[in-house]
């Protein structure tokens, strides 16, 4: 990479990254296309493979063209089996994912602190190399794969460079929702502790996220929290051509994970398909991203079989084409993660498709819809108010807005959030090197 003898030079210790279609990879794919516009340099250190999230060339056009991108091979065997297995529907496909979850679950509990922690040991020379070549100011670990943190400490320790942490996800106390043992999550949270303890910043993705850190380390932390939503990518947005469909289309972008479920919008289909408005040939729910059983046998037993359809795990791209497809899109974001905005809200709004959104009144993602002006959202138990509602719409009572509050996106565009996390590493790259207290950040 040519580098520039002004610019900072930011090292991402990342276990997702593009081509990968994946949130994580695209918040950080994001930042690393942006940041040499803001003076600083990126370089990145990531896996080959770390999930089952199908690749998405398209993730690799912005990048920067001297950008070096050092990829190793993952070490857990467990997650090339799960990169292969199948994606469809079929009791064989089902069968099969459900072997590879077993095994998975059990090789999670097997490792600390995740699944890919045996990329530690093989990365930590390379970045070692790579911090001493690329005279390096500042390193960034991404969660929601806890050993990046680890990583990101352990080349800090030795080479005194400030690290930051960008959590995305809340870490132990989003771990609490799982159940995990006891003596697990005593050590998830010591290890929070330590690891946040020693970084010059931490990377938040709503003020409640930030709070939320802070309520588990401490006030001692406040300083050094920094937020940085997650973005919309308008430039993705702009000519994407939509998926044909001469249907009422409503689409679920996403997997269902934790506490994610789609049965609110299942009961009120239910409704609403006794008074004769939902026909087959004429509106469909579709479900894009990891086959989720129990989704499609709560349908069945609704009597919604014909009506509720999975379209695959699909790239992002093509994702967005079904999207500006459809007519409106759901999100679902359970309690537990209430603080987060997933980036597909945002994208939907772009590309003029109103969210129906599932999540506690108080969520982050129900304040944005709201403040966007593209939808509405609905809490757990709501499932008549969500038959109401959908009944206005199908009959033409309501009309669905198709395009945002002018300006309203603004704060969440690629460019915005990138700018702040710029902020972010630049005030962790001025901290003394031989001190542990944090940097503190502005606004």
């Amino acid at each position: 990479m040519a580098q520039d003898a002004a610019a900072l030079q930011a090292l991402f210790l990342v276990t997702h990254f593009a081509p990968e279609s994946r949130a994580s990879a695209n918040r950080i794919t994001r930042f690393v296309s942006l940041l040499p516009d803001e003076g600083i340099q990126p370089l990145v250190l990531t896996l080959r493979e770390a999930c089952t999230s199908p690749n998405d060339p398209a993730g690799l056009a912005g990048l920067p063209a001297d950008l070096r991108v050092v990829r190793l091979p993952c070490l857990n065997p467990v997650i090339h089996v799960a990169r292969r297995l199948p994606t469809g529907p079929s009791p064989q496909d089902r069968l099969l994912r459900f072997g590879g979850r077993l095994l998975t679950q059990g090789t999670a509990r097997v490792f600390f602190p995740d699944a890919l922690v045996t990329w530690v040991a093989a990365a930590l020379p390379v970045a070692l190399r790579l911090v001493h070549r690329q005279r390096v100011d500042v390193l960034v670990a991404s969660l929601p794969h806890y050993s990046t943190a680890l990583l990101a400490a352990a080349v800090s320790r030795i080479s005194g460079i400030p690290y930051v942490i960008d959590y995305r996800d809340a870490w132990t106390p989003s771990l609490a929702t799982l159940r995990p043992s006891r003596p697990r999550l005593a050590a998830h949270a010591a290890l929070e502790r330590l690891l946040a303890g020693r970084a010059a910043g931490l990377g938040a993705v709503s003020a409640p996220h930030a709070r939320l850190i802070e309520d588990f380390l401490g006030p001692a932390y406040r300083g050094r929290i920094a937020v940085v939503p997650n973005a919309a990518d308008l430039h993705l947005t702009t000519d994407v051509l939509p998926y044909p469909e001469e249907r009422f289309v409503i689409a679920h972008l996403g997997n269902l994970v934790g506490g994610r479920t789609l049965e609110p919008l299942l009961l009120a289909l239910a409704s609403l398909q006794r008074e004769g408005l939902l026909h087959p040939d004429r509106f469909a729910l579709i479900h894009y991203g990891q086959h989720h059983p129990a989704t499609f046998a709560t349908a069945a037993r609704l009597g919604l079989g014909a009506l509720v359809q999975y379209g695959g795990h699909l790239p992002r791209g093509e994702l967005l084409r079904r999207a500006k497809g459809s007519r409106l899109t759901v999100a679902v974001q359970e309690e537990s993660f209430a603080y987060g905005l997933p980036s597909k809200v945002l994208e939907s709004v772009a590309l003029g498709r109103p969210v129906l959104g599932i999540s506690p009144p108080g969520s982050v993602m129900a304040a944005t819809i709201a403040e966007l002006g593209m939808g509405v959202n609905f809490d757990f138990p709501e499932y008549a108010a969500i038959a109401r509602w959908l009944r206005l719409v199908l009959t033409g009572e309501l009309l669905l807005p198709t395009a945002p509050r002018p300006g309203s996106l603004e704060p969440y565009t690629a460019r915005s959030t990138t700018h702040r996390f710029a902020e972010l590493l630049r005030a962790a790259a001025a901290f003394p090197r031989d001190a542990m207290a944090p940097a503190t950040i502005s606004g």
